[in-house]
């Protein structure tokens, strides 16, 4: 099974589950069992479409400092010399 499986498998999972506690704790006769799956298995694929696009929260590029940054040396001219 590859990652892609397994996110899929966990998210299908997760929004049953919150499907049927919705469901278990509203009773009221306006909002029907139809209006709340329908409406978790949206949400589920926004997310899911988010994350297939890259749409995860990007950490700030740290800046380096002068200092940490590794200074190259240089190299000594090399002087050729004539061997005869």
């Amino acid at each position: 099974m590859c990652r892609g499986a397994k996110a899929v498998c966990r998210e299908t999972l997760r929004t049953v589950g919150s499907i049927l506690t919705d469901i278990a704790e509203i009773k009221s006769p306006q909002v029907s069992p139809k209006a709340i799956g329908s409406k978790h298995v949206i949400e589920s694929v926004q997310i899911r479409i988010g994350n297939l696009r890259g749409g995860k929260r990007k950490r700030a590029k740290s800046v380096t400092s002068v200092t940490k940054k590794r200074k190259k040396t240089k190299l000594a001219p090399v002087l050729k010399r004539n061997i005869y």
